[in-house]
């Protein structure tokens, strides 16, 4: 026993340590030299966690009116926000490390997180540390991530396994303690990330149903008892609360913008052959390179989780009957939450959905595969436990176990998508150093007008940066999205968007510091 349990010790080393070396490392460098994706959103990401963090520290006033898109207020709620996980980006800039090296950290402790809050859960419902590591491998470090690492605000996902494991608590003898652990668990993924927040309610939302049709008797017991249906409502009330100071900011950009028609990001939602889908590096699977290439805004559909997950879906459904039946929620949960969010053709049922608040707000629906990557992390451990405690040759499994995961999930890292955190720092010092020698601090803001198209989106991220550091309001700026005349500047970096933007706001041009790179 002290063998398989020293064993399962090494297996969970192994996994963790690959994680690190083919996600963390394979993004960063092993000398921290790069960040992942490209210097548009990872830098706007960066960007709202040092945004936090000066107003934690003090140093700005407002959260929400952050000085990018000059005059314009309650920016931030034109994109996530990353409050969440703000705090952990914060720790390492209040120990006087730089911005992009903080950023690092933080994605170096958040897929951290990922794994290993994923492992908990899991050796929670399997008892076996081995399975539990494979199983949170897939979850935190699955080869679609790969495909996602340009979008850093859907990284921090490590509260979702906790979201089910409390639910699956409450549902054993409705403790309502667990109901309410579970509330907290999706507030908290809300503050983590926008995206998240939502996909997840919808997977919960769906889970919880299937779970009550499934044991609706003992539900109808417990409803009859007043106390307790006063208390299960009050909980719902008070989770809501905790979300009106997160979700109001956006709520009222809402009405000032409008939502978006279904139109607009319905080729955003994924189709057959996205979950056939890779990025050029993969070992064995790089024969699905090819897949989704004529699939319209193709880079934000590699969402193929590899082999192991997909057979063990199919063992899973053929041996249905075999397992408990509890645990087939899990599948029919991942079923519906494919299909509401799958389009054939021109036609999805997508379209039952986008109208509820704040579902009409997301233009990348192949996010939700990070909801899906737990419940199929968790047919997973469930197929593996199964066939598991079948053997008596535990350990020869186990290894086999390992070696397919790591040749399914392999990703080489020259493949990473990603750039050098150097030319970022270079990009933002050169414009600091323009504005300090042009005495900035005589202008109300600074506007970068480009007449290069090709970087016109680096160039309001890097006014956005210098902005930032030198606590000076610049005119531009990046969002998930923008309207009317400011998003006319945004897009054209010309001097006549830029004073027709102005003169709508009236404000005096000759206020405005303008930069012509």
């Amino acid at each position: 026993m002290k063998y398989i349990k020293s064993f399962d010790l090494l297996i969970f080393i192994i996994t963790f340590f690959c994680g690190f070396y083919f996600h963390i490392f394979g993004n960063l460098g092993f000398d921290l030299s790069k960040l992942p994706g490209d210097l548009g959103d990872t830098r706007l990401n960066n960007y709202f966690l040092e945004h936090g963090y000066l107003y934690l520290t003090g140093q700005v006033s407002s959260f929400w009116d952050a000085p990018f898109m000059f005059p314009l207020n309650n920016v931030i709620a034109l994109s996530d926000n990353l409050l969440g996980t703000m705090p952990i980006y914060s720790v390492f800039r209040i120990f006087g490390i730089n911005t992009e090296t903080s950023l690092q950290s933080w994605f170096i402790v958040v897929s951290s997180l990922n794994f290993l809050c994923a492992t908990f859960v899991f050796f929670k419902i399997s008892k076996n540390l081995a399975i539990a590591s494979i199983g949170a491998y897939i979850f935190a470090f699955n080869i679609s991530m790969f495909g996602q690492y340009n979008h850093l605000q859907i990284l921090p996902k490590f509260i979702i396994p906790f979201a089910f494991y409390f639910l699956i608590l409450f549902f054993k003898d409705f403790k309502l303690k667990f109901f309410f652990y579970a509330l907290l668990a999706l507030v908290y993924q809300f503050y983590c990330g926008i995206y998240l927040g939502f996909l997840l309610s919808l997977c919960l939302f769906i889970f919880i149903i299937i779970y009550l049709f499934v044991k609706h008797r003992e539900f109808i017991l417990k409803i009859k008892k007043w106390k307790w249906t006063v208390t299960f409502l009050l909980m719902i009330i008070i989770s809501l609360g905790l979300l009106i100071p997160l979700l109001f900011p956006y709520y009222k950009m809402s009405k000032l913008i409008g939502v978006w028609d279904l139109n607009s990001f319905f080729n955003s939602l994924p189709c057959i052959k996205s979950y056939f889908f890779i990025m050029h590096g993969s070992l064995i699977w790089h024969f699905l390179e090819n897949t989704g290439a004529n699939i319209p805004i193709y880079w934000e559909h590699y969402l193929f989780i590899g082999g192991i997950p997909i057979i063990s879906l199919i063992f899973y459904i053929v041996f249905i009957n075999r397992f408990p039946k509890e645990s087939r929620i899990f599948l029919f949960t991942l079923f519906l939450l494919f299909l509401l969010t799958l389009r054939i053709g021109d036609f999805s049922l997508y379209k039952l959905i986008y109208k509820i608040p704040g579902f009409g707000s997301m233009r990348s629906l192949g996010r939700v595969i990070h909801v899906e990557l737990f419940l199929y992390s968790f047919i997973t451990v469930t197929s593996l436990s199964f066939v598991y405690f079948k053997t008596s040759h535990k350990t020869i499994l186990t290894v086999l176990f390992l070696g397919t995961l790591l040749l399914d999930q392999y990703f080489n890292p020259k493949n990473v998508y990603s750039f050098n955190k150097y030319e970022a720092q270079n990009r933002k010092e050169l414009v600091i150093n323009y504005l300090k020698n042009n005495s900035v601090q005589n202008y109300s803001a600074f506007a970068i007008c480009s007449t290069n198209k090709d970087q016109i989106i680096f160039f309001n991220i890097d006014a956005m940066m210098a902005s930032q550091k030198i606590l000076k309001p610049t005119v531009n700026g990046y969002s998930s999205t923008c309207f009317g005349p400011i998003c006319d500047f945004l897009c054209k970096s010309d001097s006549a968007s830029l004073n027709n933007w102005l003169s709508l706001n009236n404000f005096n041009s000759s206020k405005i510091l303008i930069i012509n790179p």
